[in-house]
């Protein structure tokens, strides 16, 4: 009996041995389980928690000087309509210029006119610089004129007047000697000197740079005759302009005084 006893305690404590192992083991599965889980969580973070380079637009178009171009201008300003005596003036010299009166012209030039800087004055020497003792209808005079007044002028203070504006008012950046202005809208510009070469562009009262190439052409359009002037614009662009719409501040240019309310030219000359 006593056996029995002995083999049947030896049989419960061999289950309950085997009860704590397993239950041991199904505890160590479980904690294996949850760091595999959490391991494979992280590594999905990682597949979409991904920086991706990339390559942001860029462009630099506006900053080429082919693409934004501020051309240069000189605006046109006339302020010979402010002063009546000076204006009704202006109006009798542009019509003794239209009919070419030698006698008339004269009457609005002071009796010291100064027409060169290299001594030059008075009547006789302006009737000799301009030829106007020997065929006056071919003299110079009625085109220099006629063009130094249309295209308008500014007052200097209250009794002197100068025109063309662009000689007061041509900016101090560009060289007096190697620019000049476009004195006109829409002003053609051709690739070659003539009306027969084809226009490559127009301007507006641009600023430009004077190639000075010697052997320019001449050519008479209307009543007036003029060199096709070479130019190169702010983009490098380089033709040829007709000098009727081309000004340089050294051209030639008139300066007027109020004399007891008579508006005379005293200076009428050309150079620098």
């Amino acid at each position: 009996m006593k056996h029995y006893l002995f083999l049947f305690s030896c049989i419960l404590l061999f289950i309950g041995c085997g009860s704590s192992e397993q239950t041991s083991t199904i505890v160590d599965a479980t904690s294996d389980s949850s760091s595999t889980e959490e391991t494979a969580a992280n590594e999905e973070e990682e597949e979409f928690d991904i920086t991706f380079p990339t390559l942001e637009p860029i462009d630099q178009s506006e900053i080429n000087d082919e693409f934004d171009i501020t051309f240069p201008t000189l605006e046109p300003i006339d302020q010979s309509e402010i002063n009546d005596e000076l204006a009704a003036t202006l109006k009798g010299i542009l019509k003794a210029v239209e009919g070419k009166n030698v006698a008339k012209l004269l009457t609005y030039f002071d009796e010291n006119i100064k027409v060169s800087f290299g001594g030059g004055s008075g009547i006789e020497g302006l009737k000799n610089y301009w030829k106007l003792n020997k065929n006056p209808h071919k003299s110079g005079i009625w085109q220099e004129v006629k063009n130094a007044i249309q295209i308008g002028g500014t007052f200097e203070d209250d009794n002197n007047y100068w025109t063309p504006y662009v000689f007061t008012n041509f900016p101090e950046a560009y060289d007096v000697f190697e620019n000049a202005a476009v004195v006109g809208t829409t002003v053609r510009m051709r690739d070659k000197p003539s009306l027969k070469g084809e226009i490559i562009a127009e301007l507006d009262y641009e600023i430009v740079k004077l190639t000075n190439t010697e052997g320019q052409q001449r050519e008479t359009i209307g009543n007036e005759i003029h060199y096709w002037n070479e130019v190169i614009r702010q983009n490098n662009q380089k033709g040829y302009i007709y000098g009727k719409y081309l000004r340089s501040p050294i051209d030639y240019r008139i300066g007027m005084t109020n004399d007891s309310g008579k508006w005379l030219i005293d200076i009428f000359v050309a150079g620098d």
